[in-house]
């Protein structure tokens, strides 16, 4: 890579990559923060601040790539934010004419004729690759600004406290979380992924349905249990008595025989079968009562909205020759109080109303059908029951032993008491029915939407742990057992420490860590990456694992061993990292170039931008 900056009548300011690591440092307002902005700046970011002296007069920025061999170069002038020319090409032999001007921003239509797509092919990307842009499972074309906060990470991104993957803003994170999936696996997002999305979404839309259907027959029980005295606690024990006083007649009646006893059962099984069958029939009556009493609501608001479309419909038609608020004679096409005489708002009001009272009332239609089927089965059942009950007891009394005549009317007695108990319970566990379905519907509406969680694989999660963990390794950096890229949290935790959970210092090494991993994963994994990473200020708040005091010769270690790592690591892709550090010794012998600024004051190079002549401030 090289990076040119140029303007007419001025020096090029101008930096060459090294294929595995570009060491800048030196002094601060020297530029090197800038670099890294030009660099956004040439693949599609926003224009680089250029408010200070030395910057004067620059107004293009150039930068080059090798990939596979070739070399192609991107042009883009400060100016035009829209535009840029792409040259198939090393920058020292830039022809205009033979430039093309493409649009900066990916275009669904034609990806391959624009800025993004053009680098999106030389990062291995498909150009037909999707996102998923929100939780409606919506889609949106992969773009290279989608992918640069993997390889672009400022100084104040390497030690913020967010995700590494994420960017600032929440509304970002679900087409970012998509990004990061297609960078790791090689792959898009899948059609259950996008389906999980879309059906919880209209999940919701149901829970809020049944959440206003559900509330006036939840008050209505509340209140029909209000109203009979007993508690369920009351009904559910003289229920337990009953049982086993049942128990007890159904022993004593047995005692007649072994066919006695088993009709006995029977007769019973039969009759608590008839039973729970007539109640459920008087309760689904009760329901389809209450249903048509609100379908009557339903009726009443729509003819009354309707009502209100023709009443205006007509009122619109009449002729006034007087205003009707003030008395002033009106002439033909006159008007007076415009502001309150709009009928079109009444009306489209209106119409919304209808619009909403429409689904409620055909849900409405079919709750009344599947109660009067409800009503019907169970009254069938409860016959059906009866009639087995009544041949069970016609047998009963020609088997079973005279002695035994009382014993059955106490069980006909308490029976029929059992049926009245079991009635005034059904109306404590239809609410219970109610209560459960209306707090599944509330959870299904407190479910977030705003997390896209893709599904990666655990042999590419194992993979980016793996390589990070060698990472670390590598830059000598102290932990002792596990890193791992939690799902949850979108990033690292080392040790089972979350990674925002440790300093500054900490956060920016392992940031710096994760992009580096990222990068070297995908090129073992043969997933698509642009091949670099720009990183802005990894190791200098670096001192230790905490901050509390100061561990000079653990700071110097991790310090050095870290850029002698990248230096060697040309294989798996190239690094650009800004620093206010020292090199170490010997680094440019082993596969590093090294940019010192030493200021106006120093020697050799004084910045970025060649420095004027004057004592003009230097820059930011």
């Amino acid at each position: 890579m090289r990076l040119v900056v140029s303007g007419v009548g001025q020096p090029s300011a101008e930096v060459r990559f090294h294929p595995q690591l570009t060491f800048i440092t030196g002094l601060s307002n020297t530029g090197k923060s800038h670099i890294l902005k030009c660099i956004d700046f040439a693949v599609g970011g926003p224009p680089p601040a250029m408010d200070f002296p030395e910057a004067a007069g620059y107004t293009r920025v150039q930068l080059e790539f090798d990939s596979d061999g070739t070399t192609h170069s991107v042009a883009r002038d400060l100016e035009d934010d829209d535009t840029a020319e792409w040259f198939a090409g090393p920058i020292k032999d830039w022809d205009d004419e033979a430039a093309e001007r493409i649009k900066v921003r990916i275009s669904p239509k034609t990806p391959e004729e624009t800025l993004s797509g053009r680098l999106l092919e030389l990062g291995g990307f498909e150009l037909a690759d999707v996102i998923v842009k929100n939780q409606r499972g919506e889609f949106q074309a992969l773009s290279f600004r989608a992918i640069t906060p993997l390889v672009l990470v400022s100084e104040e991104d390497v030690i913020s406290e967010s995700s590494p993957i994420l960017p600032p803003s929440f509304t970002q994170h679900t087409a970012a979380r998509s990004a990061f999936q297609i960078v790791l696996s090689g792959r898009g997002p899948t059609d259950a992924e996008v389906r999980r999305l879309r059906v919880a979404h209209r999940g919701q839309e149901r829970a809020k349905s049944q959440i206003e259907l559900l509330a006036p027959i939840i008050a209505t029980l509340r209140d029909e249990i209000a109203e009979s005295g007993f508690s369920r606690g009351e009904l559910e024990a003289e229920l337990a008595q009953v049982d086993e006083q049942l128990a007890e007649m159904s022993e004593l009646v047995a005692a007649s025989g072994d066919a006695a006893r088993a009709l006995i059962r029977k007769r019973n099984d039969a009759l608590a079968r008839s039973s729970n069958a007539e109640a459920r029939a008087i309760h689904a009556a009760e329901l389809k009562e209450r249903f048509g009493l609100l379908a009557k609501h339903y009726d009443a608001d729509t003819k009354r909205l309707e009502f209100l479309l023709e009443g205006g419909h007509f009122f619109q038609q009449l002729h006034a020759s007087y205003c009707p608020r003030c008395g002033r004679p009106l002439e033909d096409g006159d008007s007076c109080h415009e502001e309150v005489s709009e009928f079109s708002d009444i009306e489209r009001a209106a119409r919304a109303e209808l619009k909403k009272l429409g689904p409620r009332a055909r849900d409405l239609e079919t709750a009344i059908e599947e109660t009067e089927t409800e009503r019907a089965v169970a009254l069938e059942e409860a016959e059906r029951w009866a009639d087995r009950a009544a041949g069970f007891e016609s047998e009963i009394r020609q088997v079973a032993n005279p002695t035994a005549n009382s014993a059955r009317a106490r069980v006909r007695a308490l029976g029929a008491r059992r049926k009245e108990l079991e009635q005034k319970l059904l109306s404590h566990r239809e609410l219970d029915r109610y209560l459960a379905i209306k707090q599944e519907a509330d959870l299904e509406m407190k479910k977030s939407l705003d997390r896209f969680r893709p599904a990666p694989t655990t042999s590419s999660l194992r993979s980016l742990q793996g390589e990070i963990a060698a990472v670390l390794t590598e830059w000598r950096f102290p932990f002792t057992s596990d890193v791992v890229f939690d799902v949850e949290t979108d990033d690292l935790a080392i040790d089972g420490k979350a990674r925002k959970a440790n300093g500054k210092g900490v956060r920016a090494v392992t940031h710096a860590a994760f992009n580096v991993g990222l990068m070297r994963h995908c090129f073992a994994k043969k997933t698509p990456h642009p091949g670099f990473t720009v990183i802005d200020t990894p190791l200098t708040p670096f001192r230790g694992r905490t901050d509390a005091e100061e561990e000079p010769e653990l700071r110097q270690d991790v310090h050095a061993a870290c850029l002698v790592s990248l230096a060697k690591d040309g294989a798996q892709g190239q690094t650009i990292i800004i620093e206010n550090i020292d090199p170490p010794p010997g680094l440019t012998t082993i596969g590093a170039r090294v940019y010192v600024f030493s200021g106006p004051e120093g020697t050799g190079r004084q910045g970025f931008y060649p420095s004027p002549t004057s004592s003009a401030r230097l820059f930011t």
